[in-house]
């Protein structure tokens, strides 16, 4: 079994790419179901710029404004709404997916 040992910086450097990706798959959810339509796609593709190239000082600054931007906005929250008003819809409109005794 192989282990990789990671220096301080190269563990900082994963949890700020973790941390980027989590962004942008946060807003491409958001995107993806009408979720604060008149910034969601340019949040989605900031972030995804932001992958595309070098970090720098200034990267983790913006990371940390799109977390606290994230929480601010309840994002998370309204995706989980949008989640269930999408799966309410489906059950409505193609039947209960478990059956008549529901």
């Amino acid at each position: 079994l192989f282990v990789l040992e990671l220096n301080e910086d190269e563990r900082e450097d994963v949890r700020f790419k973790q941390q980027q990706a989590w962004l942008t798959y946060f807003w491409r959810r958001a995107k993806n179901h009408d979720v604060e339509e008149d910034i969601a796609d340019d949040r989605l593709q900031f972030w995804i710029e932001q992958g595309n190239h070098p970090v720098t000082t200034s990267d983790v600054v913006e990371v940390d404004r799109g977390l606290h931007e994230l929480k601010k906005l309840g994002i998370e929250s309204q995706l989980w709404e949008a989640t269930r008003r999408a799966f309410d819809d489906e059950s409505i409109n193609h039947g209960s997916p478990f059956g008549s005794e529901v």
